[in-house]
């Protein structure tokens, strides 16, 4: 529906310049949202294998938009039952490897084959990449331009600092051992947890939906207008009702940590569970979360959440400022117990009564 819209440049026709001013305004989203949304249906819909899977619930939507990036409808059904009985982690390595062998290139100009690596790493390690690729070529007799050297050094500099090295002592080859050390083993740690907690989710039962879930009607037989007005209208409903829904899994959520349900279920973290069995990135959990807690701290925001009256982000505004205005009121009683003159109305607060002082008036 969103590809529908920015198609037929709709927004446009709505009133609105630019795909972020829409999406901002009438959906209460980022652009980076419907465009991340919008990429990953177009590419579905060459993958309906895939497709089914998340309207099913066999795939999360984090693994949808990892198949999407991957998957071609040549290997579409492989992928998909790797997909079905291994973790995101495991699926994101396993697909880089694939990409390893499917993306080789033409030959250069020496006759030699060329491809693509796809990997995910720190920014430290791609700039210890790219130096290391620059000094070799430069051993090599390579013209690198003049000058290369000194943001090399200026950034290793940078960094050292920040990571609370003295560059200017003579142990600075130990301080950047231990600290990358440091590094390692934390990363190491978390993932070996990781690892321990999917064996174990291995031999005692997976615990992803096996089964289907049960689906109102046929998404495919559902008539979608064509027009911009009622697209958007289209999807503001359907965003109000997700805002609704965040409302209840922020709650439901909340609950889980609180019982310590992760653990439990055999999940090195919180995190990990969020991202594996709900297919959930860490911010987009902690704001549903926090949209929960809101809703119940503030009955009315709920109830506005729950008729589609507000969305995501005007009830947080919404909350925040009334706990701007509360902390204010809080603070005008504590200014009038003690007698202290009030920085929200013009007047001397005494003995718990605030009595506003008028100017002098100059009397004609």
């Amino acid at each position: 529906m969103a590809d529908a819209l920015l198609t037929q440049s709709g927004h446009r026709e709505l009133g609105f310049s630019s795909v972020t001013g829409y999406t901002h305004e009438r959906l209460g989203r980022s652009a980076a949202w419907l465009h991340e949304s919008r990429r990953v249906a177009v590419k579905l819909r060459e993958l309906p294998g895939c497709e089914e899977a998340l309207a099913r619930g066999n795939i999360t939507w984090k693994m949808a938009a990892l198949l999407g990036r991957h998957a071609t409808p040549e290997d579409e059904a492989i992928i998909l039952a790797a997909a079905r009985c291994s973790t995101v982690r495991e699926m994101t390595a396993l697909l880089a490897d694939c990409e390893l062998q499917r993306e080789a290139a033409e030959e250069d100009e020496h006759g030699q084959r060329m491809c693509t690596v796809v990997r995910q790493v720190e920014v430290g390690t791609l700039w210890d990449t790219e130096v290391t690729r620059r000094i070799v070529a430069h051993l090599e007799g390579g013209d690198l331009g003049a000058g290369w050297i000194e943001p090399v050094l200026a950034e290793a500099m940078s960094t050292m600092q920040n990571a609370g090295v003295d560059p200017w002592i003579g142990r600075v080859g130990e301080d950047c051992a231990r600290l990358l050390g440091r590094r390692r083993e934390q990363t190491a740690a978390r993932e070996q947890a990781e690892e321990i907690a999917e064996e174990r989710l291995e031999a005692e039962g997976r615990t992803a939906n096996d089964g289907d879930l049960e689906l109102d009607g046929d998404l495919d037989d559902w008539p979608l207008p064509t027009d911009p007005v009622g697209l958007d209208a289209e999807l503001r409903q359907l965003c109000a009702g997700l805002d609704n829904a965040d409302a209840w899994l922020g709650g439901g959520l909340e609950r889980f940590r609180r019982a310590d349900g992760h653990t439990r279920l055999g999940y090195a973290s919180f995190d990990h569970y969020t991202r594996e069995r709900l297919g959930l990135g860490r911010s987009a959990a902690y704001l549903k979360m926090k949209l929960a807690r809101e809703a119940e701290r503030l009955p009315e925001i709920g109830e506005a959440l729950r008729r589609g009256a507000v969305d995501q982000e005007a009830a947080m505004l919404v909350a925040v400022d009334k706990k701007a205005k509360g902390r204010r009121q809080s603070t005008r009683a504590g200014l009038a117990t003690e007698g202290i003159r009030s920085p929200y109305r013009g007047g001397v607060a005494r003995a718990g009564v605030e009595a506003d002082v008028q100017a002098p008036t100059r009397r004609g």
